[in-house]
């Protein structure tokens, strides 16, 4: 019983330790990503825009990393499909990290330069220590070890 114990533990362990050490926030996921507090969903539309989307990035110092990962044309043109641009162009010019254009060029999904670009930029960068801030209700979410902690206290539910 206990080397099961012990088996289970280090098995434990290295799932933990492979999670932190690959689970790391992107720009793909912060696309995703929006504040869903309570309150701040009840008021997070105008005019039919999203007021509590993209969540601002707040990067600690040190806390911005490009990690090379390998290239697939035909993932990064699926991504494309998935992405909200404009988010993420405002999320990369806010960030300093590359200038899109307002719209995604006609063609680029058969143009690998720009697909490799896009894949460099949603998938390569890494935000490993910071901050998201609903840009609603100013509600800020940690980001520490490249996870961002997106629970909720109860009164926020």
């Amino acid at each position: 019983l206990r080397r099961r114990v012990e088996t289970i533990v280090a098995a434990s362990w290295a799932t933990w330790l492979f999670l932190v050490h690959n689970v790391q926030m992107r720009l793909f996921a912060h696309n995703l990503l929006v504040c869903n507090v309570k309150p701040c969903v009840a008021t997070a539309t105008r005019d039919g825009t999203a007021l509590n989307y993209p969540l601002k990035i707040v990067v600690a110092e040190g806390g911005l990393a490009k990690e090379e990962s390998e290239f697939n044309a035909e993932f990064t043109k699926h991504l494309l499909k998935k992405l909200d641009w404009a988010a993420l162009a405002k999320t990369a010019a806010a960030l300093g990290v590359a200038t899109l254009p307002a719209e995604i060029p006609a063609g680029a999904a058969d143009d690998e330069t720009f697909l490799k670009s896009v894949h460099d930029l949603v998938l390569d960068v890494h935000i490993k220590e910071g901050e998201l801030v609903c840009p609603n209700c100013e509600r800020k979410y940690k980001i520490t070890h490249g996870i961002p902690n997106m629970l909720l206290h109860e009164d926020e539910v």
